[in-house]
């Protein structure tokens, strides 16, 4: 029986760390990902009301007491981002501030709004360009409008 691997994982990935950042602790394998960390911690932003905009990376909970609109900033090419609605009887739109961008879906259409309609709903986008949001995962109290 093979060795388990320490906290660190270490024994699991010393082969195959090629550029080291932080000793053994964390460094980039043969195909330049990240290797080391059991997880990258991800920024968390809970928005009560409209005034600020949705940073464009980690998980945004929506929670503010009545339908509000919230813009969401520009995406940033491959990095994901997960807007949550927390709060009950109310339903938030998420617009991309700009008819520039777009959020595109599996469904072949090219929106510009998400609606999240009730507690508990979310949406999971991953930025494929400058200009363009992939839908990459949602609840079924979701959608996508103009």
């Amino acid at each position: 029986m093979a060795a388990a691997a320490n906290v660190n994982n270490a024994p699991l990935y010393r082969s195959r760390t090629r550029t080291t950042i932080y000793g053994d602790r964390l460094a980039l394998d043969d195909d330049g990902a990240l290797i080391g960390p059991f997880a990258l911690k991800l920024g968390l932003t809970t928005l009560g009301t409209t005034t600020q905009q949705i940073p464009a990376h980690g998980l945004t909970v929506l929670n503010a007491a009545a339908a509000s609109t919230y813009v969401l900033d520009p995406p940033m090419v491959g990095v994901e981002k997960v807007l949550m609605q927390s709060s009950i009887g109310t339903s938030h739109n998420i617009i991309t501030g700009t008819s520039l961008i777009k959020i595109i879906s599996t469904f072949g259409s090219t929106q510009q709004r998400v609606c999240l309609q009730s507690s508990g709903d979310f949406i999971r986008l991953m930025g494929v360009s400058t200009g363009q949001w992939a839908v990459i995962g949602l609840t079924a109290g979701c959608c996508l409008t103009t």
